[in-house]
């Protein structure tokens, strides 16, 4: 099985720093129907600079990158023992790198671990196996706030 690390780290600096098309258009034309210099223009503005400096700098869009929730279908006899170490070891460079803001803290201790990795459930990875030869992993960044 190849190490699918950096392509794990590219999927997580993608999602923590750049939108869909379709929701940047979205903003855009919701700026477009708001009024010239009010609040709501204003907070929209600032949203779309933020989107471009973002995807500029490869820097997070939110200050809450939040929980990183993969969603990881693989073909029959992949395993998923070193899929979760590969994903691990990709959102601990990610966090290194900035792409993540560091949020796993300790149950226990209330001390962050600054890596983002907790215990198996943080970040969470659900594995799904499925037909064909093709591996697909989608990653949602869950904020809290």
């Amino acid at each position: 099985m190849q190490d699918l690390t950096e392509a794990f780290i590219e999927l997580i600096r993608r999602t923590s720093t750049d939108l869909p098309p379709d929701v940047e258009t979205s903003l855009r034309a919701a700026r477009e129907r708001e009024a010239e210099g009010s609040a709501a223009r204003g907070a929209l503005d600032a949203i779309l600079q933020n989107v471009e400096l973002s995807r500029k700098n490869s820097t997070p869009i939110c200050q809450d990158t939040g929980t990183p929730i993969f969603l990881v279908k693989h073909p029959e006899g992949w395993s998923t023992r070193k899929l979760r170490e590969q994903i691990r070891r990709a959102v601990a460079i990610a966090t290194e790198r900035a792409y993540l803001r560091p949020n796993a803290v300790h149950a226990l201790t209330e001390k962050n671990t600054g890596d983002n990795l907790g215990d198996e459930a943080f970040p969470t990875i659900h594995f799904q196996e499925v037909e064909g030869e093709e591996l697909v992993a989608d990653l949602m960044l869950k904020g809290g706030g």
